[in-house]
């Protein structure tokens, strides 16, 4: 298998992760089922995931415990980001209004940029669309959780302290 899919693959597959997002606004059950699951198996004995499953699996990600937790995290995400925003990174930096504290803590950052087992990494981020009042850009979080490693880490270190607030 591929590690990472061509531009026509990801740019389909995007697309494929956006529509299966849409179609949770309609399956109320199928999505308090994902937003009860607390790791990759979990995920995996829940039926509409896998209308996920095969939509994905010939663009580049058929890897199913890769893409679990992505879609439990997503069926926690009830809008886009506001301005279109594409980097989860840069929205955890983002102070609310009325403050210039980051939604998301640096400590709370640092300790999700050391996680390498993806349910901690599901739940982490779990708690964090929660920081973001339920905005997240779709496809952007799927793909960085699917392909989570060093490479992702690394964009987010850079992105999150570009976009935090400058401490005195």
């Amino acid at each position: 298998m591929k590690t990472e899919p061509d531009s026509n693959e990801r740019s389909r597959a995007n697309r494929a992760l956006e529509q299966w997002w849409e179609g949770l606004k309609d399956r109320t059950g199928d999505r308090a089922l994902l937003r009860r699951c607390r790791s990759a198996l979990e995920v995996a004995a829940c039926p509409y995931f896998h209308h996920l499953y095969r939509a994905l699996q010939g663009l580049g990600y058929g890897n199913g415990p890769q893409l679990a937790p992505a879609a439990a995290v997503l069926a926690h995400v009830r809008r886009r980001p506001e301005g279109g925003e594409r980097s989860l990174a840069r929205m955890m930096a983002s102070p609310r209004p009325g403050t210039e504290r980051p939604r998301v803590s640096g400590l709370r950052f640092r300790r999700i940029l050391v996680l390498d087992n993806r349910d901690d990494l599901l739940m982490s981020l779990v708690r964090v669309v929660r920081l973001l009042d339920g905005a997240a850009p779709v496809a952007g979080l799927a793909n960085d959780i699917y392909f989570w490693g060093d490479a992702v880490k690394e964009r987010w270190a850079y992105e999150y302290y570009a976009a935090a607030p400058q401490a005195d």
